[in-house]
C-alpha cells in the first residue's frame, strides 16, 4: 500500500496545519496495519517533515524521534493549539516549579496547567474548579479560578498532582 502520496510535507507554521500533519500520519498508519506501532509511525512522520519542522526534528533527542507518542507530543508543544488561546491560563513549568525535595527532578520533566472538561455537543470550554471548601470539584469558565495541576513525567509513578 501507498500512503505517502496523500501526505505533504510538514513544514511547521500552526497548529492547524500540525493536527493535519498529526492526522494525516496516524491515517497512514493506521492504513498500513501499524497504528500501535511507535517506532514505525515515528520513523514514517520523520519522512515527511520539512523546512522548520525537519530542523526543529533534527534537534530533538533520538528517544523523541522514534517514539511516535513523544513525537506526537513534541509536535503539539512545538506547534500548540490556539483555537481557545492555551496561553492565558499555561504556566512555564521551569518558572513555577518548586524545588524537588529528591533533587533528582530533570529540567523540564514537570508541566502545570489546569483541567479543560470538554462536554459534548457545547461550544464552551470549562475548566475544573474546586469549591470554596475544598470539598468537591465544580466547572468553571474563567481559567483564573482552575484548578492548578503538576505533572512529573520524571516520577516511577507518573506523578499527577493538583495544588
Amino acid at each position: 500500500m501507498s500512503t505517502t502520496q496523500a501526505i505533504k510535507p510538514f513544514r511547521g507554521g500552526s497548529w492547524e496545519q500540525c493536527g493535519a500533519f498529526v492526522q494525516c500520519i496516524r491515517a497512514a498508519a493506521w492504513k498500513e496495519g501499524k497504528i500501535r506501532d511507535p517506532g514505525w509511525t515515528a520513523d514514517f512522520a520523520s519522512l515527511h517533515l520539512a523546512g522548520e519542522a525537519l530542523a526543529w526534528y533534527c534537534d530533538l533527542t533520538p528517544d523523541t524521534q522514534e517514539d511516535w507518542r513523544k513525537l506526537q507530543a513534541a509536535l503539539a508543544k512545538r506547534w500548540p493549539f490556539s483555537g481557545d488561546d492555551r496561553s492565558e491560563y499555561a504556566v512555564p513549568a521551569a518558572a513555577a516549579a518548586a524545588p524537588s525535595s529528591k533533587g533528582s527532578e530533570k529540567p523540564g520533566s514537570t508541566e502545570r496547567g489546569i483541567l479543560k472538561a470538554i462536554i459534548s455537543g457545547d461550544k464552551d470550554a470549562y475548566y475544573v474548579q474546586l469549591s470554596s471548601d475544598d470539598t468537591i470539584c465544580t466547572l468553571t469558565t474563567d481559567t483564573r479560578k482552575a484548578l492548578c495541576c503538576r505533572f512529573d513525567s520524571q516520577s516511577n509513578a507518573k506523578l499527577f498532582e493538583c495544588m
